[in-house]
C-alpha cells in the first residue's frame, strides 16, 4: 500500500469451506489487505475474501470448481462468478452422480439456458467429468469419496 509505513498484521483467523484454514491480513490503519485483482465488485471481493487460495477437500466444492473453470475458459473469472448460482440450478447443485446421468436432452436443456455460458463442447466436459472414474463410474458411492481430491 502506498504511502502506509504500517505493517500488516492478522487481523482474524478461521476454517474456512472446506475445512482449510484462512487468515485475514489488516495494515495497521485498519485497512483490509486484498490482491488488486478484486477490485471492488462484492462479488469478486467474497470470491476473493472467502474462497481464493483456501485448500479443498470437498468432492462436491472440487468438482463444482473444476467445472466452473472449465466453462471460464475465454472469458472472465467475473462473468463466471456472476452466473454461478444459475449453474449450480442448472447443474443439480453440483451432484456430481446425478450430472453423470445426464442425456442429450440435458444437453439441449442446458444449451437452450440463457442464464449459464451456452457452449455445448463445455457443458460434455462438465458431463463427461462427472462420468470418469475417477467420480466413482461404476464404483459405489463409497469408494468414490475422496476421488476428486485425489486426481486434481
Amino acid at each position: 500500500m502506498e504511502g502506509d509505513n504500517s505493517k500488516v498484521i492478522p487481523l482474524s483467523e478461521g476454517v474456512a469451506e472446506g475445512g482449510g484454514r484462512q487468515q485475514f491480513y489488516m495494515s495497521q490503519t485498519n485497512t483490509i489487505i486484498r490482491c488488486p485483482w478484486a477490485g471492488s465488485d462484492p462479488d469478486y471481493i467474497a470470491y476473493h475474501d472467502n474462497e481464493w487460495g483456501v485448500p479443498l477437500h470437498d468432492d462436491t466444492k472440487l468438482f463444482e470448481m473444476l467445472v466452473l473453470e472449465g466453462f471460464q475458459a475465454g472469458l472472465s473469472w467475473i462473468t463466471i462468478l456472476k452466473k454461478r448460482p444459475a449453474f449450480a440450478r442448472a447443474f443439480c447443485q453440483w451432484d456430481i452422480e446425478r450430472i453423470a446421468r445426464f442425456g442429450k436432452r440435458d444437453v439441449g436443456r442446458l444449451m437452450s439456458d440463457t442464464s449459464i455460458v451456452r457452449n455445448r463442447l463445455k457443458i460434455e466436459s462438465a458431463i463427461n467429468n462427472a462420468r470418469s472414474p475417477a467420480n466413482g463410474n461404476g464404483v459405489g458411492a463409497d469408494d468414490r469419496v475422496g476421488a476428486v481430491g485425489r486426481d486434481l
